[in-house]
């Protein structure tokens, strides 16, 4: 099993998933979830078919302080992946290319 805080783990789903939902405009919002684990660890991984991160932002969207939102703080993805961080594992985009947009957690066993 993946030992982590349970509540940590709350905030960085809750985060990954409300960035999916703000990010489509299709009504109704559409996004997966696939989880895989082996031996040694579960990744799991968010996928949303939404307009997507561009290009000249997919290098800052982990970066404190930086938000493509007029009212965002810029703390939800940069806190996400300390968060992850700290329980051992590792948050990454894999892909955003305007028709779906893919996150990866992995978390050590």
């Amino acid at each position: 099993s993946v030992l982590t805080d349970k509540s940590a783990m709350k905030k960085v789903f809750t985060n990954l998933v409300r960035n999916a939902k703000e990010a489509t405009d299709r009504f109704p919002a559409t996004m997966e979830i696939e989880i895989n684990c082996n031996q040694e660890e579960c990744q799991v991984v968010f996928r949303d078919f939404g307009r997507g991160i561009s290009l000249v932002h997919q290098e800052k969207i982990f970066s404190k302080g930086f938000s493509t939102k007029p009212d965002g703080e810029g703390i939800g993805l940069w806190l996400a992946k300390q968060m992850v961080q700290k329980h051992g594992g590792e948050l990454k985009l894999l892909r955003s290319n305007g028709q779906v947009t893919e996150f990866i957690l992995t978390l050590p066993l």
